[in-house]
């Protein structure tokens, strides 16, 4: 009885002392974006062009512990949400909080995406 108790309260206690490190992310970087074409994000999900999706950059992958959050990104007066669903490794070139975002997100956030390339936006954990 007492290592069932015990047992639940540590693992209360390590939910709850993870959880506000894991929501806390949040800050500018540099979006580009990227076609998933119908292939598999680092969260095992299939991805197409027109989702609303992110691929965090390394500083902010976490394992993959964020799968499924979503994120508050804006850009101009403009505001998109994205679910996580794939990890972009080489966002880490372009500096902290960097974030790539599926086609469809970044037309919906910048429509001259296409010469525009990569944005300066501001993003957080929803």
């Amino acid at each position: 009885m007492f290592s069932k108790t015990f047992s639940a309260l540590l693992l209360t206690a390590l939910s709850v002392s993870a959880s506000p490190a894991l929501q806390a992310r949040q800050g500018s970087g540099i979006a580009s974006y990227y076609y998933p074409d119908g292939g598999f994000g680092a969260c095992g999900n299939v991805l197409q062009n027109g989702d609303f999706i992110v691929a965090l950059g390394t500083d902010t992958w976490a394992g993959g512990a964020h799968c499924g959050q979503t994120i508050n990104v804006q850009y101009q007066g403009r505001s998109i949400q994205v679910t996580v669903q794939d990890l972009c490794e080489g966002c880490a070139a372009r500096g902290a909080n960097g974030l790539d975002l599926s086609q469809g997100a970044m037309a919906a956030l910048d429509p001259n995406y296409i010469n525009d390339g990569i944005i300066t936006v501001t993003w957080s954990f929803a």
